[in-house]
């Protein structure tokens, strides 16, 4: 790998977040599809109102609508109704009113108000309604367009798509949204020792790909295949040729330095070229990342179940944003007081599990065990504290993912 790998000296973490942004451009392929389907989306294109919405003025209020210069008087004959799905309503004359209900087309042209029902009486044999006083500080009515005009930008490009924006786009008359194409995901898993259909022999389930695939999901990318490969690179080797399609490679395992660390040198043979090889992060030092060719990318992450959490959620999140030129995925910072006090005094970011105080829950402790092989310490944690190098972390500290 002589000659691929530039100056391998081991990244800050700052620094590989930074390789990322710069290496990788966004990806411009767009695609059609149902806005059933489209939360989490990233709109590709501006949406524009074909309508003013409401397209008429409606009453905002169950009760009766008058003709506005009649404001004063107190005593109206009925002579009608408006209802919503109506989709008219007639004029009617002074010293006459309608009922009507939310929702419903205000009648006629003329300027009219509309008076709640709990601001009369209303005589339903004889057919007319007696005013309460003052009660005419508001109309009532939602003009035509309040909500949206036609022409008007109602939904930017690059919006990530809400339940709340896709029932606007429902109200807009869109059936198929065009969206930006999820980048897709290739996933390998290293290692004799995974227990797999295709592996009897292994001793281990392979835990890793259940997150890996989940963050993916999570984080916005489409998974090509799930693939595991035993400690040989020809079996490695001859995966990649059959598996092409993708825009992002991860493996899992065989990036460290050991005998049966396969997978750097045989994605040489593809024209992999290494962009940081180690970042002085813990856990997941051994965390990988390079270009392969002129278009496709490649993580690698730890075989450790804690190491492979914690590089995937720092840099999946900032590769699929970087793909996409939107930040599609950020990771949520509250602000805790610490219960702990710790001493750390390393060159490496760490970032160590946390539980939440559940009877105070502004307070969180620091677990005392941090191995990056416990499974069960990062499943009860609530989250992790990002501590920066030379970082002495104190009791009071609040910066916590």
């Amino acid at each position: 790998m002589e000659g691929n790998q530039g100056n391998m000296k081991i990244k800050p973490f700052s620094s590989a977040c930074k390789i990322i942004k710069k290496s990788i451009t966004k990806k411009s392929k767009n695609e059609y599809i149902e806005i059933s389907n489209a939360e989490n989306r990233i709109l590709a294109k501006n949406i524009i109102a074909k309508n003013n919405f409401p397209s008429n003025d409606v009453s905002s209020m169950d009760g009766i609508v008058i003709l506005e210069k009649d404001k004063g008087k107190s005593k109206f004959k009925i002579v009608g109704e408006s209802k919503a799905g109506d989709i008219k309503s007639n004029e009617f004359k002074s010293n006459q009113a309608k009922l009507i209900y939310t929702g419903a087309i205000v009648p006629g042209k003329r300027k009219k108000i509309v008076i709640p029902k709990e601001n009369f009486f209303y005589n339903s044999e004889k057919n007319y309604v007696i005013l309460n006083k003052n009660t005419y500080e508001n109309n009532y009515i939602r003009k035509q367009g309040i909500d949206f005009k036609k022409k008007q930008i109602c939904m930017l490009k690059d919006t990530v798509l809400s339940i709340r924006s896709i029932a606007l786009a429902k109200t807009l008359q869109i059936k198929n949204i065009l969206v930006k194409k999820k980048i897709k995901v290739l996933i390998i898993l290293t290692g004799d020792e995974l227990k797999t259909q295709k592996n009897s022999s292994g001793y281990i389930e392979p835990s890793n790909k259940v997150l890996i695939c989940n963050l993916i999901k999570k984080f916005g990318g489409e998974i090509q295949n799930v693939i595991h490969v035993k400690d040989k690179k020809s079996e490695l080797y001859n995966t990649l040729k059959l598996n092409t399609n993708f825009d992002l490679l991860i493996t899992c395992g065989g990036i460290s330095k050991g005998k049966y660390d396969i997978v750097k040198e045989t994605l040489v043979d593809f024209g992999f070229k290494i962009l940081f090889d180690s970042v002085a992060m813990r856990p997941g030092k051994p965390t990988t990342f390079g270009k392969i060719g002129n278009n496709k990318f490649f993580l690698g992450v730890p075989g450790n179940p804690v190491s492979c959490f914690i590089a995937s959620i720092m840099f999946l999140p900032l590769i699929i944003n970087s793909f996409y030129g939107v930040k599609l995925n950020n990771l949520v910072r509250i602000f805790l007081i610490s219960n702990s006090k710790k001493i750390i005094n390393s060159k490496f970011t760490n970032f160590l599990r946390i539980k939440i105080n559940k009877k105070s829950p502004g307070f969180f402790s620091i677990f005392k065990k941090q191995d990056s092989s416990l499974q069960t310490i990062l499943s009860d944690s609530d989250g992790v504290i990002e501590v920066v190098p030379k970082k002495i972390l104190l009791r009071r500290e609040k910066k916590v993912i």
